[in-house]
């Protein structure tokens, strides 16, 4: 009988500290996502439909990931008076863990993408 106690209470000493340990766990931190849109139109002069599609899709994914860099703060105006005169801003950033969201193919062969980057996922050169 005393043995059989002896056990319990070891185990229950042993197993105590992993419930306190996980009780001090600190929760997730939320992280904040930046959402962007991207917009591509169509080449000109293509060899294909589907070259023209696929070059349509990569000109608005390329658009909506500077757009989301832009939106973090992290770009720099190319050259003052023309990023006044046009609104063009150069943008010196790496993309991580970045997620579409939406691709919308519009009647006129453009195509919107919209992407999700965490913010933790952009980082400046």
């Amino acid at each position: 009988m005393a043995v059989r106690m002896l056990v319990a209470v070891a185990a229950l000493s042993i197993a105590a500290p992993a419930l306190t340990a996980a009780a001090d766990v600190p929760a997730p931190v939320e992280r904040r996502m930046i959402t962007a849109v991207g917009v591509g139109r169509p080449p000109d002069r293509v060899s294909s439909d589907a070259q023209a599609r696929l070059m349509t899709e990569r000109a608005a994914l390329l658009q909506a990931l500077r757009n989301a860099a832009r939106d973090a703060g992290r770009s720099i105006p190319a050259d003052v008076q023309s990023a006044l005169e046009h609104g063009m801003v150069r943008v010196g950033a790496t993309i991580q863990d970045f997620r579409i969201t939406r691709v919308t193919r519009r009647p006129d062969g453009a195509v919107e993408v919209e992407v999700t980057v965490p913010e933790s996922g952009i980082h400046p050169r």
